[in-house]
């Protein structure tokens, strides 16, 4: 989340001079590479203050762990919060660890998604200033930087409903103390299809780069084609001989 926030700061610092002047200059150009680094720190802390493993967490997750994935909970290392554990009389009781830990992450969360959204549309907002104020840009010119906002756009969109809606679903639902009883696991497969799926709006909405890319694969095409080719005339070449010799035997 941190690197996503810091992207889309530095890439509008790529396009506004002022910005980048006033909060780019000497060392604070590395403020963007920073916040990764402090967010694993934080991320850190509160594996080991609030996401612990206790015996109630253990005594919670045992039987879903063994029905789901046939290991015992002993044989496990994890990180978990629980929300509304039992007391000693069964009650339901709030936790006030797992609440705060989720509170900071969601907190991350939100600073991250408030960039993304901030920056974001203050790149599209800049370039479509300058498209309209610039008159002597060419045609080709134009074209370009036209592709390049759709693809801001969607490139915008994509973390925000497979990274972002995820990472809030996992900790909303059950602070609510509401079962999601998802039987396939949307949410780890969101977020691990995103790295591939993030260049494709790039490659394919870009013209040279689509250009390129089915250049490539033509190119890729082609010469399977002429490997397939040049083994079937090898194999004819290499039988003909054997057949003439039979047949003039």
């Amino acid at each position: 989340m941190a690197m996503f926030a810091g992207h889309f700061i530095y890439r509008y610092s790529t396009i506004d001079f002022n910005f980048r002047n006033k909060y780019f200059a000497g060392a604070r150009k590395l403020f963007p590479f920073l916040l990764p680094f402090v967010c694993s720190i934080i991320w850190g802390f509160l594996c080991f203050f609030c996401y612990d493993e206790t015996l109630q967490k253990s005594l919670y997750m045992r039987q879903t762990v063994l029905e789901n994935y046939d290991v015992e909970i002993t044989e496990c290392a994890y990180i978990s919060a629980l929300f509304w554990p039992l007391d000693q009389f069964g009650n339901k009781i709030a936790d006030f660890r797992s609440f705060v830990g989720v509170a900071v992450m969601q907190s991350i969360v939100g600073l991250s998604l408030g960039c993304v959204l901030y920056f974001g549309i203050k790149c599209y907002l800049w370039l479509s200033l300058k498209l309209k104020s610039i008159g002597s840009l060419s045609d080709a010119s134009k074209s370009l930087q036209k592709q390049l906002l759709q693809a801001l756009v969607i490139q915008t969109a994509i973390p925000f409903i497979l990274m972002y809606i995820p990472a809030g679903m996992i900790f909303l639902f059950p602070m609510l103390n509401v079962e999601l009883n998802l039987k396939y696991p949307v949410v780890t497969h969101a977020v691990a299809i995103y790295p591939a799926i993030d260049p494709l709006p790039t490659i394919f909405i870009i013209k040279m780069y689509r250009r390129g890319c089915i250049e490539w694969i033509k190119k890729l095409t082609c010469m399977s084609k002429l490997n397939v080719g040049n083994y079937l005339v090898r194999r004819s070449n290499t039988v003909n001989p054997w057949s003439s010799t039979m047949m003039s035997n």
